[in-house]
């Protein structure tokens, strides 16, 4: 009452941090990468379909639809992006501020391990027709790789969202009576562990943090599969010289015998009672 004073103090924070009894933390707000779900189920029932055709030239799309033996297919829609679906550039990159988005391709086993040597399901094509070994993936500088007997025989390599399928050299096809048969990449489990071709997102913010999300192009549980990579056969084409054809209607090639014993000119031109003539024009 008569306006004497006391003081206690505590230290919130000091250099001396023994006698701290207080600690202010600040939390980090990251990025958050991100797949929109309802379209990875409509690729999952409806898979993205890369074609290429073996036979020369390009053909029409949907096969060959970047170049002869070149295919590729954007997967953008199956991805979270600032300004597409109401997605903000908060929403993906944290209010840290925006840093970039890259997309890679892996070749994983369900623990995220790189893995080589994986089973496509295709075949190198043998001498004569026949079956060859059967090409292993791998993952070579960000490409997969299709190998047999240290020969590419296709790629697949990504620029952002956009995948391309490339074929170098052709494959054995099992339907020997459709020249016009589908081989498609169907990967096998690695020492019973599943396997995937990844497409992955990875968002960095304003202050270098990171964070991934992916989609499984092709896998070894094929339910869980975005895309499908086809190969079609070229067989061969038999066919007609149309003009020869017509012109040996209108005048036949003849092959004349003659009964009469010995030789008869210009009939039997190939021995007695024998004669010939070559149809290689038609």
């Amino acid at each position: 009452a008569d306006g004497d004073t006391d003081t206690a103090s505590v230290k919130l924070v000091s250099s001396e941090d023994t006698e701290d009894v207080a600690q202010f933390n600040i939390l980090d707000d990251g990025p958050s990468a991100g797949l929109t779900d309802a379209e990875v189920d409509k690729a999952q029932l409806n898979e993205i379909e890369l074609t290429v055709d073996e036979s020369a030239l390009q053909q029409a799309n949907p096969a060959d639809n970047v170049a002869d033996r070149v295919s590729s297919a954007d997967f953008t829609s199956l991805f979270k992006v600032v300004g597409v679906g109401g997605v903000t550039a908060t929403d993906l990159y944290g209010t840290d501020g925006a840093g970039s988005v890259d997309y890679s391709l892996s070749l994983t086993n369900s623990s995220d391990t790189t893995v080589s040597g994986v089973q496509s399901g295709l075949f190198a094509l043998g001498a004569n027709g026949a079956k060859g070994a059967e090409i292993l993936l791998s993952e070579v500088n960000g490409t997969i790789v299709g190998t047999a007997g240290g020969v590419t025989y296709f790629t697949i390599s990504n620029t952002g969202t956009n995948v391309t399928f490339t074929q170098s050299e052709n494959v054995w096809h099992s339907d020997a009576t459709d020249h016009d048969d589908t081989e498609s990449l169907v990967l096998s489990q690695l020492n019973n562990v599943d396997v995937s071709i990844n497409l992955t997102q990875t968002v960095t913010d304003a202050d270098g943090d990171t964070s991934k999300a992916s989609v499984k192009l092709a896998s070894s549980d094929t339910t869980e599969d975005v895309g499908q990579f086809n190969i079609k056969d070229d067989g061969p084409d038999a066919g007609l010289n149309a003009t020869a054809v017509t012109d040996a209607q209108g005048n036949n090639i003849t092959l004349t015998v003659d009964e009469t014993e010995g030789v008869d000119s210009p009939a039997d031109d190939n021995g007695d009672r024998s004669s010939k003539a070559d149809f290689s024009s038609l």
